[in-house]
């Protein structure tokens, strides 16, 4: 079970792809306006990162239909095409999680990520 260093945890993988983040985004199932609008309000990338991160994690994103945060939606996020294609860091994160890892990816088993984002006050304008 995931805990409040999710964010600094995930974070900490992502640090070196934050260029990408707004591909993370997307690949994370956040819509175009929230992508948008973090955009227009961050200063850099690592501002946006953790906007997005934070979104995800809050369920800013129709979730009903493409399930909760997950360590394996992140793993699949980063090594999607659409994420950025980082297989090697998607690897990374799936081996420090005991996530499976075949020939084909990542294998579809979820674990719950956090939700402590409920009691924080963080919230989309």
């Amino acid at each position: 079970m995931a805990d409040e260093d999710d964010l600094y945890d995930i974070l900490s993988y992502l640090k070196d792809v934050q260029a990408q983040c707004y591909k993370i985004g997307t690949a994370l199932r956040l819509k175009q306006d929230i992508l948008d609008t973090i955009k227009q309000e961050s200063a850099d990338h690592t501002e946006a990162l953790t906007k997005i991160i934070t979104n995800w994690l809050r369920k800013n994103y129709n979730f009903e239909k493409f399930g909760e945060p997950t360590w394996n939606s992140l793993v699949e996020a980063v090594e999607s095409p659409i994420g950025g294609g980082n297989t090697a860091l998607a690897m990374k994160i799936a081996e420090d999680h005991g996530l499976p890892w075949g020939h084909q990816g990542t294998k579809t088993i979820e674990y719950p990520v956090s939700s402590f984002f409920e009691c924080m006050h963080v919230q989309h304008r």
